[in-house]
C-alpha cells in the first residue's frame, strides 16, 4: 500500500495535528462565550438562543457547503473558512479587550461563525477518504475524531481554570476590568492563534492527486448539484433512515446537552464554571474512548450495524433522564461520559459505512446532508431547552423521554433488511 494510503504520512499528520489544536481553541471560545453570556444576560435562556444562532446558518448552508466541496478541492475550502473564523474570533477578542461585547455582538459572531462552519465540516469529511485507503479509513476516522475529542478533553478545563484565575481577585482587579471582559478577550485571542496554526498546517499539506473531485467541474449550478445529491440519497432507503435518526437524535440529545450542561453547572453544581469545564472534558473523554473502541473493534455484521442506531437511541434517552437526576459533579460527569462513548462509537461505524459506499462525486453532498440532518433542528431544540431555565430535571426528563419513544417508533418503521447501498454509482459497486 502506498504512503498516501497509509496512516503515517506527512499530509495526514499535518491534517490531524492542525485539527486537534483548532478544536482546543474552539473549546476555549465555547466555554468563555457561554460563561460570558450567563454573566451579562438577565435570562439563562440566552445560552440556548446563542447556540441556536450559530446552529441555524450551519444547518441552512450545510448542503451548499457539501456541494462546494464536490466542485472544488476540499483543502482550499478548509483554509479559507479557517481564515474567516480566525478573523471573527480575533474581532471578538478585540471587542472584549475594549469591554464592548454585548449580546447583539455575540449573536452576530455566532451567525457568522456558524456559516463558516457549514462550509468547513463537509470539506473535512470528504478530504479524509482521499488521504488514506479504504482498508484504513475506519481507523483514520477514529484517529481524526479521537484527536479532536482529545482537544475537547484539554480545552474545557483549561478554559475554565484560566477564566476562574483571570476573573478572581486580585487578578480580576488588574486584568479583568470592571466588567471582566478583558479576561474573556485573552481566551478568545488564544483561539484565534489556533486557527492561524491550523490554516498553516492545511497550506503545508500541499495539493495531491485525488484531492479534487473524480470528474471535471460541472457546468450546472450549485442548486442543481444539491438537487442531484438529494435524488441520489432518495434512492437509498437505509441512508434515508440514518438521516431521519440523525435528525431525531439531534432534537432529543444534541440541543438539550449543549444547553443543559451549562445550566447544570450554573444552577445545580456548586463548582460553577469549573464544573462546566469538567463536564465538557468528561463528554470529550467519553467520546474519545468511544472512538478508540470503534477503531479497535468495528462491527462487521452489517445487520447488527444497521440495528445499532435504534437501540442506542433508547439507551441514550434513558441516560438523559438519569443525567437530570444527578446532584454531584462526579455523577454528572460519569453519565455524560457514558453517553458520548456510545454516541462516538456509533458515529464512526456509520460514517465509515457511508464513506465506503458513496461514490466520490457525491461524497461532499452526502456528508453535508448527513450533517444537515444532525444539525437541522438544533436551533429549535436549543432554544426550547433554554426555556426550561433552572428546571434542569424537567429539561432532561422531557427530552430523554422523547428520545426513547422516537427510537422505538423509528425501529418499528425501519427499512426492510435488503442489501443496503447509497444509491446508483455507490463505491460498493465500483
Amino acid at each position: 500500500m502506498s504512503d498516501r494510503a497509509g496512516l503515517v504520512n506527512r499530509r495526514f499528520l499535518l491534517l490531524v495535528s492542525g485539527e486537534a489544536l483548532s478544536i482546543i481553541g474552539d473549546q476555549l471560545t465555547r466555554i468563555a462565550a457561554i460563561w460570558l453570556i450567563l454573566e451579562i444576560a438577565s435570562n439563562p435562556a440566552a445560552v440556548g438562543f446563542w447556540l441556536a444562532a450559530g446552529a441555524i446558518p450551519r444547518a441552512v448552508f450545510m448542503l451548499i457547503g457539501g456541494a462546494v466541496s464536490d466542485r472544488l478541492s476540499s483543502r482550499p475550502v478548509m483554509i479559507a473558512t479557517n481564515l474567516v473564523r480566525l478573523a471573527l474570533v480575533a474581532g471578538l477578542a478585540a471587542g472584549a479587550a475594549l469591554d464592548a461585547v454585548t449580546m447583539p455582538v455575540l449573536y452576530l459572531f455566532a451567525v457568522l461563525f456558524g456559516t463558516a462552519g457549514a462550509f468547513y465540516a463537509p470539506a473535512l469529511s470528504s478530504i479524509l477518504p482521499r488521504l488514506v485507503g479504504p482498508a484504513r479509513l475506519q481507523r483514520a476516522n477514529s484517529i481524526v475524531q479521537g484527536l479532536m475529542q482529545l482537544g475537547g478533553v484539554i480545552g474545557p478545563p483549561v478554559a475554565a481554570l484560566l477564566l476562574a484565575w483571570l476573573l478572581s481577585d486580585p487578578v480580576g482587579a488588574n486584568l479583568a476590568g470592571s466588567t471582566g471582559q478583558r479576561a474573556y478577550g485573552m481566551v478568545f485571542a488564544l483561539d484565534a492563534l489556533t486557527f492561524a496554526v491550523s490554516a498553516w498546517t492545511l497550506r503545508a499539506m500541499g495539493p495531491a492527486q485525488g484531492e479534487r473531485p473524480a470528474r471535471p467541474p460541472r457546468a450546472g449550478t450549485l442548486l442543481g448539484d444539491i438537487g442531484e445529491g438529494l435524488r441520489h440519497v432518495a434512492r437509498a432507503p437505509h441512508l434515508r433512515a440514518f438521516l431521519l435518526i440523525a435528525l431525531t437524535a439531534n432534537i432529543g440529545l444534541g440541543g438539550p446537552i449543549a444547553v443543559g450542561l451549562p445550566l447544570i453547572a450554573k444552577f445545580v453544581l456548586p463548582q460553577g464554571v469549573t464544573a462546566l469545564g469538567i463536564l465538557s472534558a468528561a463528554a470529550a473523554a467519553g467520546g474519545m474512548a468511544g472512538l478508540v473502541l470503534a477503531g479497535a473493534a468495528s462491527v462487521r455484521n452489517e445487520a447488527v450495524l444497521l440495528a445499532l442506531p435504534y437501540a442506542l437511541m433508547i439507551v441514550l434517552g434513558g441516560l438523559m433522564i438519569a443525567l437530570g437526576q444527578t446532584t454531584t459533579l462526579a455523577a454528572a460527569a460519569a453519565v455524560i461520559a457514558a453517553m458520548t462513548l456510545l454516541a462516538a462509537y456509533l458515529d464512526i461505524q456509520l460514517i465509515t459505512w457511508l464513506q465506503t459506499r458513496t461514490a466520490p462525486d457525491y461524497l461532499g453532498r452526502v456528508m453535508g446532508l448527513l450533517q444537515f440532518a444532525a444539525l437541522g433542528l438544533a436551533p429549535a431544540s436549543m432554544a426550547l431547552a433554554g426555556l426550561f431555565g433552572e428546571a434542569t430535571r424537567a429539561l432532561f426528563l422531557v427530552f430523554g423521554s422523547f428520545t426513547i419513544l422516537a427510537g422505538a417508533a423509528l425501529w418499528l418503521a425501519r427499512p426492510a433488511p435488503a442489501r443496503p447501498d447509497c444509491g446508483p454509482g455507490s463505491a460498493a459497486r465500483s
